[in-house]
């Protein structure tokens, strides 16, 4: 585990190894094996180490979608995708667990099969979160009209948060609805005076409508 932290992967692969054949059970071996394997980008170990941790996994979707987020870090979608899909299998009703895996089906390029995952879920429990990403979801689907309805929902939820008012703003611009963009940019940046990213945000709405000064 310090030949880990050290970036040491190679050899930090073989004495892991050597530690999960002694102990197979041991969940901190098997997750520092599997961190060693991405590391190295050992692709055809890691499916044989995810399936010796799951065997042994808690009853805990949290413990799932810390397992999962650095296959997706390192877009390992199908092995990440494979820990999201037994995370719903035991927890069907978590929004959690259904954001996490439908933002990596929506990683991996399959922005259809997200939008089965969450559609479903934001009807049990409605949350900014899971409207941003269907935003970009739908965005992908060319479904524009759809992507705007749930930016705005996610701002409607979670006025404090910068990144969504961002998102809505650039859905605008993006679609020529340069008027609305400026609306919105202009409350964003009252809102939130230091973000230069908004800041540029409302510069490109101006300069959209030829309002240079």
């Amino acid at each position: 585990l310090t030949e880990l932290k050290e970036r040491k992967f190679a050899q930090a692969e073989k004495h892991l190894k050597r530690a999960s054949a002694q102990r197979p059970k041991d969940i901190t071996i098997l997750k520092g094996l599997l961190a060693a394997e991405v590391g190295l980008g050992v692709k055809e170990d890691l499916t044989k180490t995810i399936n010796s941790i799951l065997k042994v996994a808690p009853p805990d979707s949290e413990f799932y979608i810390n397992l999962a987020q650095p296959l997706v870090d390192g877009g390992l979608y199908s092995q990440a995708l494979h820990v999201l899909e037994q995370a719903k299998v035991r927890s069907p009703d978590s929004g959690e667990v259904a954001y996490n895996l439908g933002r990596a089906y929506y990683l991996s390029g399959n922005p259809q099969q997200a939008r089965k995952v969450l559609e479903p879920a934001l009807a049990k429990q409605d949350s900014a979160q899971l409207r941003s990403l269907l935003g970009a979801i739908y965005e992908q689907l060319r479904l524009y009209d759809k992507a705007i309805a749930e930016y705005q929902a996610a701002v409607r939820l979670e006025p404090e948060n910068e990144a969504y008012c961002f998102d809505l703003g650039h859905e605008l611009l993006i679609h020529y609805n340069f008027d609305l963009a400026s609306e919105i940019f202009e409350t964003a940046v009252k809102r939130f005076p230091a973000s230069p990213k908004l800041q540029i945000g409302l510069a490109v709405a101006y300069f959209a409508q030829t309002r240079y000064d």
